[in-house]
């Protein structure tokens, strides 16, 4: 029966093994989880700035495109106005070019005609000669005065114009200007764009490992139920194979050189014969204990398979004190780390066995006898105790007291 438990306790610790690997799995899932949760977060205010990064980009790009078609348009105007001045400066120059033509036509006709303007008239010809001279005079002043006044006209035209010039040369300035600035501040937003969509792939990236190592995680999780699962059947599978060995088996041998029949203790998994007690209780082998598994069938909470218990179990406080039910000779100690265990044998064929020790008493030996009430060792929590008859279990309560 010790072997059962010792593969029930390996097996139990590799399945708290596996558990704790799940509760660890489940912890950094949950973990990775939250830093997934919180890095979409940060995603989700990223692309928020990066939203409001682009919003502002195209309403420089707007700005910058309106300012481009008003200095198109300006210098469609500048062209226009341009070969308006143009034009007006050239007939400028043939109004001069005219004027300075008709000067000099009035002049040598003067200068031919001054002698005759100054010598008296005395003959027809002096009077027609005197005559012309005198309408010469007025259409010429008459053309002098039309030049003038058109040239004047000319004049407050390339004016008009010149300032028209100057004052679309001085709006292109400033709308060229304004357009520089604009491209200024749109190269800097442009780097804050860059930059955030730089965070924006980082995170992404790291996202994605989260995302991988979750999955991971998920994978594994996934192998370790299947492994506590696989490991739970065949834990069964081992129990059941192991109990009804020790079923059919009844009883051990221990090492000595008498062979002394010694009874299994703890449980198995079929249902054993069992004998009752029927002479008076005795004390119980720890004080103020509770029992936490009864004699007899139950559930392995584990394994969930059915088993049949042929032993109690008391929990107890820190370092109880174990004492011997009844007088009788020491038979068998176990003082391994794991398996501390006490058999006595009493008169009448019935044994006590007391298991889960923390420790034995130095006195304590095989072939030893103690009396009623002696302290024998000591238990840390918990003490398994069983009482036999032959080799038949007898339930414990039938033969002590718990008061």
């Amino acid at each position: 029966m010790i072997k059962v438990i010792f593969i029930f306790l390996s097996l139990t610790l590799y399945a708290s093994n596996i558990k704790t690997k799940i509760i660890k799995t489940k912890s950094h899932i949950t973990l990775t989880k939250n830093k997934i949760s919180n890095m979409n977060a940060t995603l989700d205010v990223l692309v928020k700035q990066i939203n409001k990064q682009t919003d502002i980009l195209n309403n420089i790009n707007k700005k910058i495109s309106t300012l481009n078609n008003k200095i198109n348009i300006l210098k469609q105007t500048l062209n226009k106005n341009s070969q308006n001045l143009q034009n007006l400066q050239l007939q400028k120059i043939k109004l001069e070019k005219q004027k300075e033509k008709l000067q000099s036509e009035v002049i040598e006709f003067i200068s031919n005609n001054y002698t005759a303007q100054n010598q008296e008239i005395s003959s027809v010809d002096d009077l027609i000669n005197s005559e012309i001279l005198l309408t010469v005079s007025k259409i010429s002043g008459k053309k002098m005065s039309s030049i003038a006044s058109l040239y004047s006209q000319i004049n407050s035209k390339i004016k008009d114009i010149t300032n028209i010039i100057d004052m679309i040369k001085n709006s292109a300035t400033i709308l060229e200007k304004k357009k520089q600035e604009l491209a200024k501040l749109k190269q800097q937003q442009y780097q804050k764009l860059k930059v955030l969509n730089a965070k924006k792939t980082a995170y992404k990236k790291k996202l994605q490992q989260l995302i991988n190592e979750q999955n991971r995680m998920q994978n594994q999780l996934a192998k370790l139920n299947i492994i506590q699962k696989e490991n739970a059947k065949k834990a069964r599978e081992e129990a059941k194979r192991r109990a009804e060995i020790a079923y059919n088996r009844k009883i051990k041998y221990n090492s000595g050189a008498d062979k002394i029949k010694v009874k299994d203790y703890g449980n198995v998994y079929m249902k054993t014969k069992t004998a009752r007690y029927r002479g008076p209780k005795t004390i119980s082998p720890v004080k103020n204990a509770k029992i936490i598994k009864k004699f007899g069938a139950y559930i392995d909470p584990i394994y969930h398979i059915s088993l049949y218990n042929d032993s109690i179990t008391f929990q107890t406080r820190p370092n109880e004190k174990v004492r011997a039910i009844f007088s009788g000779k020491i038979v068998f100690v176990s003082n391994q780390n794991n398996n501390k265990m006490i058999v006595i044998e009493h008169k009448n064929h019935l044994h006590s066995i007391y298991a889960k020790l923390s420790k034995i008493s130095p006195f304590i030996k095989k072939g030893y006898r103690v009396k009623k009430n002696d302290i024998i060792a000591k238990t840390d929590g918990k003490l398994e105790f069983e009482v036999t008859y032959k080799t038949y279990p007898i339930n414990p309560l039938q033969v002590i007291n718990l008061k």
